[in-house]
């Protein structure tokens, strides 16, 4: 990172911070090689500590120089350490049995030279010449634990930004013993203020951030990053003959393909007040967070505006906009010691990142009125601080969905821009407008020529064994083409088939489990079977479904394995977690991201779509647990479930939050995986359970711990729709049409009425879009057309 903007020039000499580099480097590794040694995978922090305390007993502080090296060491071993900490998962136990003069082979002969501090080090710390010199036998040092070249190289790229990232941290946690330094010369940490370094360390954090690595590999975001490709809309009435009452609502629609981060530049230097709001959409995986956090990182080296960048799931939208800004910045996130948005003391240029729009949609019971009403905020407070000059600036970021049940508050010119995946079909992109024939080019070549130098695989584009046309939707996706990559590369599934998303998800979920427990399994894990593992993590995902989609506390996690019968496999699964499978499991999956307002540990998704597989895993596997406690009582009326406790199950799975079109993507797949004849007998069963609901109503007084009727109504409601979204899913598959004895011509119509509600928006529920394959015949369908109040009655024949 460029930390010029934060330091004033050194207006003094500095000689007396020229000094030899005379610390023993040969400590540090030989400290490393006895914490993985020792086996002591989980506590690398404590580790790290205490060698940076032990750097003290050189006496480096005696003097300014030595505290300058000091300052160095410290901040030196602190990023080494946090390297090695997040690549230890490639570090064995076999490879830690290596002969104890590892660290007498390795080139330290950067000991002897005479490497010196001058001023470009407060412009561009991460420079330092001895920076570049350990490069060398930082690598020695992991080969010799059994890091292929590729690896060490990757990893020991990433040194200077997390150098940098250590040097803040180190000199904002110890100020009083660098005081020295500030005395003796004008010191650019310290001039700038405490406003500047707080940003200087956010800043840290931000390109940290990119540089960090990618789920397993030891290579980040911003060594395969492809930059972005999006269009948006121009809208012309239509006119003369055409321009009929039915057409009022229609528009020619001419989409403008841009270069997205070229384009996010050009409005940044837009000095007009009324042009403050940007959106980018995308759908689940399509680069939106890479991009917002790649544009961040990259605006912070150029110093044109002060940028914050705020993930919409930790942020607090029950207040107005600028207390929920203060609340983030200082107190939970710690990132500032002031509001930038205070009227008094506030930044005067300032642009907000958003990004997850659609988390807002899973927060609260109130999904859309959440979003709609944050979207009020920020226009409200763009128009109170833009008011008299251009001040602040958003960009929010979201999935497609979200953005367009939306849209009618985004209506200025270019202000939505639809992201474009890698590749595309031509038929996707009617009525295009290409200048820069930016479209001409396959961005999956690109991307897997970097993926190729950086993992040393020497690929030159997209395999041939990819190119394949049912699995475009895969590898035009950045994240889902990366997640194949994954895949591929591991060798497990045969390509030369067809491959559903959902066995990628489950073929690196395998993988996972396999390095972490199979390879190593610790005394207390040992039995822990693959199925055990992957229904801890269902229900993880099925608990963060229950809250708000990607987040769960550990508490509710808990309760949901204690509700189930996991216990014994959770506590089995944490203590793996403990001999460092969270580090593995987490590359992939989930991380742990600070306290809960009730204080508890909160662990959220890396990705949402992790999420969203594994609820639907969990759901699928519901159905089959339902089925199969059926079949039992037709054998023994002693054993199993009958329907109504079959519909207590399914409500107390699906009640809590609505399914919505991510996650049924994902139910779809994981039912194509099922066998058709099984499929088949699901089919009738919910067709059963629909019938019984419709005579007897949801058996919502069964399930406990719901506060009230209104909460009651709500899940039964969610249940409700998700019967109709199983039975979809199943009939997708047998093609069959669902026989279902309506007790009534009007059952489905006030069903359906119940299921939609009052909409105040052009989109339809999930379950209107499901109803394929249900034999409708002879029922009535009462409904409002959109923008009149006219009542139509239609007699529906087979959907």
């Amino acid at each position: 990172m460029d930390m010029q903007d934060s330091f004033k020039p050194i207006t003094k000499p500095i000689s007396a911070w020229n000094k030899p580099l005379k610390a023993n480097f040969k400590d540090l590794f030989k400290s490393l090689t006895k914490t993985v040694a020792s086996g002591a995978m989980g506590n690398w922090e404590g580790a790290a500590v205490e060698s940076v305390e032990a750097l003290r007993a050189l006496g480096l502080e005696k003097d300014v120089g030595g505290l300058a090296w000091l300052l160095i060491r410290r901040s030196l071993t602190h990023a080494i350490y946090e390297l090695v900490a997040e690549s230890s998962i490639k570090i064995t136990y076999e490879t830690v049995k290596i002969p104890g003069d590892l660290c007498d082979t390795i080139d330290l002969s950067l000991e002897n030279s005479k490497l010196k501090i001058d001023k470009n080090f407060f412009n561009r710390p991460a420079d330092l010449p001895v920076i570049e010199q350990i490069k060398k036998p930082f690598e020695q040092w992991m080969v010799g634990f059994g890091l292929s070249e590729a690896d060490t190289k990757a990893i020991a790229a990433r040194l200077p930004n997390y150098f940098v990232y250590a040097l803040n941290n180190e000199w904002s946690r110890h100020r009083q013993l660098y005081a020295p330094m500030q005395e003796s010369i004008d010191t650019p940490f310290t001039k700038a203020g405490e406003r500047e370094q707080a940003w200087s360390l956010y800043y840290s954090r931000l390109c940290k951030q990119v540089t960090t690595k990618m789920f397993d590999e030891n290579f980040s975001l911003s060594d395969v990053y492809v930059p972005l490709r999006a269009y948006y809309e121009e809208k012309k009435e239509k006119k003369g003959a055409e321009k009929d009452v039915e057409s009022m609502h229609a528009k020619d629609v001419k989409r403008i393909v841009v270069d997205l981060e070229k384009e996010i530049d050009e409005w940044l230097k837009n000095s007009d007040k009324q042009n403050a709001l940007r959106v980018i959409s995308g759908g689940p995986g399509s680069g939106k967070s890479s991009f917002a956090k790649m544009y961040c990182a990259q605006l912070t080296e150029s110093n044109r505006i002060k940028v914050l960048y705020i993930p919409l799931h930790l942020f607090d939208t029950t207040d107005d906009l600028v207390s929920s800004i203060s609340q983030f910045v200082i107190r939970e996130e710690q990132i500032l010691n002031y509001n930038p948005l205070d009227e008094k003391v506030g930044d005067k240029h300032l642009l907000i990142v958003f990004d997850g729009l659609d988390e807002l949609s899973k927060r609260g019971r109130v999904s859309a009125d959440i979003a709609l009403q944050f979207i009020g905020e920020i226009n409200r407070t763009l128009s109170i601080f833009n008011s008299s000059e251009l001040r602040l600036k958003v960009l929010i970021c979201g999935r497609e969905v979200s953005v367009q049940a939306h849209a009618g508050e985004f209506r200025k010119p270019h202000q939505i821009l639809y992201i474009i995946p890698y590749c595309h079909k031509k038929y996707d992109f009617e009525n295009v407008s290409d200048p820069k024939k930016l479209l001409q080019h396959d961005q999956r070549t690109t991307w897997w020529k970097k993926y190729g130098a950086i993992t040393k695989r020497g690929y030159s584009s997209l395999p041939d064994e990819l190119k394949r046309e049912d699995i475009d939707e895969i590898t035009a996706q950045p994240l889902l083409n990366y997640l194949l990559a994954l895949s591929y590369t591991r060798g497990k599934l045969d390509f030369s088939k067809n491959v559903n998303l959902n066995l990628i998800y489950k073929d690196l979920l395998e993988s996972v489990f396999k390095r972490g427990y199979e390879d190593h399994p610790h005394l207390s894990t040992k039995g822990l079977e693959l199925s055990q593992f992957t229904r801890v993590l269902e229900e993880i995902g099925l608990a963060a479904w229950h809250g708000n989609g990607r987040t769960a506390t550990l508490p509710e996690i808990e309760q949901h394995c204690t509700t189930t019968g996991l216990t014994n496999y959770f506590e089995m699964f944490q203590e793996g977690a403990k001999e460092g499978v969270t580090r593995l499991l987490t590359a992939f999956y989930f991380r742990q991201h600070g306290i809960s307002p009730a204080g508890e540990k909160t662990f959220e998704f890396t990705h949402k779509s992790f999420g969203e597989y594994l609820t639907a895993k969990r759901i699928v596997g519901i159905i089959r647990k339902i089925f199969n406690a059926l079949e039992l009582r037709k054998i023994d009326i002693d054993s199993g479930i009958d329907i109504r406790g079959a519909l207590v199950e399914w409500a107390c799975a699906c009640g809590p939050t609505p399914i919505d079109r991510d996650i049924l993507k994902f139910i779809y797949n994981e039912v194509e995986l099922e066998d058709a004849s099984i499929v088949k007998k699901w089919q009738e069963m919910f067709c059963s359970l629909i019938e019984f609901m419709l005579q007897h109503g949801m058996p919502m007084e069964s399930i406990p711990l719901i506060p009230n009727y209104k909460e009651q109504t709500r899940q039964a409601r969610n249940a409700e729709e998700a019967l109709i979204v199983a039975l979809s899913s199943c009939s997708r598959i047998t093609e069959k049409v669902s026989q279902i004895h309506w007790p009534d011509d009007s059952s489905f119509g006030s069903w359906i009425s119940k299921l939609q509600g009052q909409r105040n928006s052009p989109q339809n529920v999930l379950a209107l879009n499901c109803l394929n394959f249900m034999d409708l015949s002879g029922c009535t369908l009462y409904m409002r057309d959109l923008y009149g109040a006219n009542l139509i009655n239609t007699n529906i024949q087979n959907c």
